[in-house]
C-alpha cells in the first residue's frame, strides 16, 4: 500500500514538473522583420488622450509616425528611420516575446473609465500579430510600453533638434 502512494506521489511530482517546464521554457516566437507596425495606448479620458506609434514602408524607406499625448492624429510627427532603429524595435519586441501576445483581446468590464492599448505587426511575409486590451495587459506589456516610449521619444527629441 505504501508503494502505491509513493508511486502516485512520484507521478504527480513528475507531471507537475513537466507542465511547469513546458510553460516556463516554451520557445519564443520571433518577429523577423517589419512591414507595418502600430502601437497605441490611451492616457486618459480627455481630448487627444492617447499615444501612438506607426511604422510603414513608403518608397522603400521606413517612416515612423509619432503622435504624443495631447496631440491630434493629423499633427503626428513623421520621421524617416533607418535599419538600426528597426533592429532596436525588433529587439524590444522579441526580448519580451510580443509575438506571443497574438490573439490577446481582454477587457475588464468592471472598469468604466480605464485605459486601453492596441498593437498590430505585419511582417514582410504578411504574418500578422495583433493584441488589444482594456484594463488588462499581456505579459510584459508595461516593459514593452516603457521601452518603446523611451526609444521613440528620443527619436522625436533628436528630430526636433535638427
Amino acid at each position: 500500500m505504501k508503494y502505491k502512494y509513493l508511486l502516485l506521489g512520484v507521478v504527480i511530482l513528475l507531471s507537475t514538473t513537466g507542465c511547469f517546464w513546458t510553460v516556463k521554457y516554451k520557445p519564443k516566437k520571433i518577429i523577423k522583420d517589419i512591414k507595418k507596425f502600430h502601437f497605441s495606448y490611451s492616457t486618459g479620458n480627455y481630448i487627444y488622450g492617447s499615444v501612438s506609434y506607426e511604422i510603414k514602408i513608403e518608397d522603400e524607406k521606413y517612416i515612423l509616425a509619432i503622435k504624443p499625448d495631447g496631440v491630434e492624429e493629423e499633427k503626428a510627427t513623421k520621421i524617416d528611420i533607418d535599419d538600426v532603429t528597426i533592429e532596436n524595435v525588433l529587439n524590444i519586441l522579441n526580448k519580451y516575446n510580443v509575438k506571443g501576445w497574438n490573439g490577446f483581446n481582454k477587457s475588464d468590464m468592471d472598469v468604466l473609465d480605464g485605459n486601453s492599448f492596441s498593437m498590430s505587426i505585419t511582417e514582410k511575409d504578411d504574418t500578422n500579430t495583433s493584441a488589444h486590451g482594456y484594463m488588462m495587459w499581456p505579459d510584459n506589456y508595461h516593459k514593452v510600453k516603457e521601452e518603446l516610449d523611451k526609444l521613440f521619444k528620443n527619436i522625436l527629441e533628436e528630430n526636433k533638434e535638427n
